[in-house]
Order: structure tokens, then sequence, then C-alpha cells
């Protein structure tokens, strides 16, 4: 009996997309909702948020895809393409800028839940601080960037929406693997991302165009940029460090002011492959891992493969 209950209890948190984060009781009068969050326990918010300030990348678009009244958003993503071109009036707010944050009278705050400021922030707003890759039950396997879909789905009553959003791209991701005139699942491919000192090893599903590199098109991660990154998770490399690994494609994020001819030249000759296979791209753009910024980064990494 205790088994069966124990099967019955993981299809539910299955089905729920993002494990015990859930809506739990919606108020009587409908203007406020309960949610069993990651980090906070039970939170009550409004029903209906109308001045979201959302802290993370990955929720901004996600946020926007789903209707969300978006009053400010994290200042790392000012220079992203994708949220300038979506989200042309919201306010940008550092990480620790609580006057900024007051000054938007939020009803909604969204952090990481590693943020070292949630107790400041919640003196201002009720404030929901989201795990990114930790859930054990959930029905998107080794996607996270869906499981956040899915979480601000819960947060915005729009479950069923997100779900729809999450189908739809399932099928594009096919028709985007079709305008390739080779295999990817045939070449192994790294992710870098530049740093002050060098460049630092990205794995699977930690944006920067992973999920378009590893997950959309299904390039076999580098085993020795793997290895390499597990051994030092945080240290950045300079060009030199990656000439005994063997890697058949890199994809770059580099900084603005750096000149992307030189640095796949650089690369290029460090790694022994052709230019032609050093594809870099800007790290501003490819930060957030939502559907719309995904949708423009297969376009610009395909093109470049074509």
């Amino acid at each position: 009996m205790k088994i069966k209950i124990l099967m019955l209890l993981a299809g539910v948190l299955i089905l729920t997309g993002c494990s015990n984060f859930r809506e739990t009781s919606v108020s009587e009068d409908g203007e406020v909702r309960r949610l069993m969050t990651d980090n906070e326990g039970e939170v009550e918010i409004p029903a209906d948020p109308e001045r979201m300030v959302l802290m993370r990348p990955v929720d901004v678009l996600n946020a926007h895809l789903l209707d969300a009244d978006i009053a400010a958003v994290t200042e790392s993503v000012r220079g992203n393409e994708f949220v300038n071109e979506h989200l042309g009036d919201v306010s940008f707010i550092g990480e620790a800028d609580f006057e900024a944050v007051r000054g938007v009278d939020p009803d909604l705050i969204v952090l990481s839940g590693q943020h070292m400021h949630r107790a400041e922030y919640g003196e201002i707003a009720p404030v929901i601080s989201l795990n990114y890759n930790d859930e054990f039950f959930n029905s998107y396997g080794d996607r996270v960037y869906l499981m956040q879909l899915a979480k601000m789905g819960v947060i915005l009553g729009e479950q069923e929406q997100a779900a729809a959003l999450t189908d739809d791209w399932m099928e594009r991701m096919t028709e985007h693997r079709r305008a390739l005139t080779f295999d990817p699942a045939e070449h192994e491919a790294a992710v870098l991302v530049e740093g002050a000192e060098g460049f630092f090893i990205y794995d699977e599903f930690s944006a920067y165009g992973t999920e378009i590199m590893y997950d959309l098109l299904g390039f076999d991660v580098a085993g020795d940029f793997r290895g390499l990154r597990e051994a030092e998770p945080f240290e950045q490399h300079p060009p030199a460090a990656f000439r005994d690994l063997g890697t058949d494609y890199v994809l770059v994020n580099k900084h603005p002011d750096t000149e992307a001819g030189d640095l796949a030249a650089e690369l290029s000759a460090a790694l022994s492959i052709p230019e032609a296979r050093v594809l870099v791209v800007e790290a501003e753009d490819f930060i957030t891992n939502d559907l719309i910024s995904l949708e423009g980064q297969a376009r610009i990494i395909i093109e470049k493969l074509e």
C-alpha cells in the first residue's frame, strides 16, 4: 500500500511539471493566490500581478510570453537584443538597488534562490525566490529551461498557456533541425563564454546557446571540455589551455568590445579547427534562455552553420 501511495504521489508531482512548486489555494474573493515555492514555503501573491520585478534573466521574456505586467527587470539583460525588442519601456535594476525597486512600486518580486538580499526585497513586496536546477520530479527531464517556463506559468496562473508554448516549441525544434545539411549528432561541440581573464566552459542547459547546440541541434558535448569544466568548474581558461582538447565546433559568447574575427582566428589556431567552425556570438544576446530568445538564437547559430 505504501508503495502505491508513493507512486501516485510521484505521478502527481511529475504532472505538475515543476515538482512541489504549485498553486495551493485561492482566496474567496479571487484576489490572492497561495503558492508552494522553492525556498519560502507557502506564500501569498496577488492573483494578477500588475508590477512585477524580475531579477533572473530566464524569467524576463518567459513572463512576457505569458502576458505578465512587468515593471522592472535585472540589469544583466539591458543589452539583450530580444529583451529590448519586446520590452521597450521596462526599467533595468541592479542586484541590490533597493531604492530603484521601491521606485517602481512592485507587487511581486522574483529572485534567484541564491540571491543574497531576499530579506531586503521582502520588506518591499512579496518575494518568490526560485531554484534553477534542483527539482527531483518534473516532466521535462534535463530541459531545465522548460521547467522555468512552467514555474512562471504557476506564478501567473497560466499553467495551460505555458504547457501550450512548450508543446509548440518542441514541434519547432524539429523544424529548426531540418534547416541543416549535416547531422550535428555526429560532431562534438564546446560552448565558451568570454570572461575578464579567459573563457568559462558551459555545460548543457546553462543558457549562452547551450540549449541550441546540445538540445535543439543535438551536438555531442565535447568530452575534453566537459572534463576540464568538471575539474575546474569556475575557472577562466586562456585559449592556450585548449590546445590539447578535441572538439569539432565551438560556440563562443564574446564581450561587446571584442572583435569577432580576431577571436575566431585565435581560437581556430588553438583548437586546430577551421575558422568557419568557430561560431562567435554576442554574450548579451545569449545570456537568456526563454523561448523567445531561443528562437532568435537558433536562427543566428543555424545561419552560421549553413
